[in-house]
């Protein structure tokens, strides 16, 4: 517990496993059969971590004299398809296919299909 001016906070250090060892706080745990499972709060504390997910409408390339005289009520013509999946990715790189969607008053996108690499 770490006291600040808002009150008792938690504070979780994340060092590497090896490092501790070195120094004798934690025991080896290394494996034959691979790697060791994580420690729950640290799993916990990982399954927490905020993740922004990027869906792609597409692109289009413009001149910089196009780009500046853009005015609302321009339409840009994107290269992707209206039947075409879009693709949503993690730090640039694509892990769903879906099509565009709504749920309520707010737009969505609903997966169709997983990429893994």
């Amino acid at each position: 517990m770490i006291r600040t001016s808002l009150g008792d906070q938690v504070a979780v250090l994340l060092l590497p496993r090896e490092g501790l060892y070195s120094i004798g706080i934690v025991e080896q745990t290394v494996s034959e059969d691979g790697p060791v499972e994580p420690p729950e709060q640290l799993r916990h504390l990982a399954e927490r971590l905020p993740v922004t997910v990027t869906v792609s409408l597409g692109t289009t390339n413009l001149t910089l004299s196009e780009l500046n005289s853009l005015t609302p009520g321009d339409v840009l013509v994107l290269d992707q398809r209206i039947s075409s999946p879009l693709q949503a990715a993690v730090s640039g790189r694509m892990f769903w296919r879906g099509m565009p969607c709504r749920l309520g008053q707010r737009q969505a996108f609903r997966i169709t299909e997983s990429h893994t690499e």
